[in-house]
């Protein structure tokens, strides 16, 4: 079995399909109208085509269910908080720095889905040498094996 796209219920295609592409820069894969596919793997459908699809009134289909999110990589968050402020989205926090030091922002689509944008490990990683950590120390603090901070470093495992 192989799994092919999460599928998200929207309300309002046009303004989800927008905002996907214009703020978090999904390219469009193909458009079935009531069901589009971003390049990425990620799947918008219509809410009540979906319902009818499930045999379930449109009704029972929950807005801002939190038992799950999208995950999206960006280096440059505050580029991403600008983008959000910009629309006066409705945050769950604005960018923080996670225990394992990997900065994020969570907020939700027009429809209520979680999304969080973090910055890769890799990005991480540089920000904290940039910043004066260790190889070693950073291993410590990001919970990333020495390997990893060596590939994200560009320098041997013994850096």
């Amino acid at each position: 079995m192989k799994f092919i796209s999460p599928l998200i219920t929207v309300r309002d295609m046009r303004a989800a399909r927008e905002f996907y592409e214009s703020v978090l820069g999904q390219e469009l894969l193909h458009d079935f109208g009531a069901n589009i596919a971003f390049k990425s793997g990620l799947s918008l459908h219509d809410r009540t085509h979906y319902a009818g699809l499930i045999g379930r009134d449109e009704t029972s289909i929950t807005s801002k269910p939190c038992d799950m999110e999208l995950y999206f990589e960006e280096d440059d968050l505050e580029k991403v908080e600008r983008a959000l402020d910009a629309r006066n989205v409705e945050y769950l926090h604005r960018i923080i720095e996670q225990a394992w030091r990997q900065r994020a922002i969570r907020f939700f689509d027009p429809d209520g889905h979680i999304v969080e944008v973090g910055e890769s490990m890799e990005a991480a990683v540089r920000r904290l040498h940039a910043g004066g950590m260790s190889a070693e120390e950073i291993a410590r603090e990001s919970l990333m094996p020495m390997e990893f901070i060596a590939y994200a470093l560009g320098t041997s495992t013994n850096a």
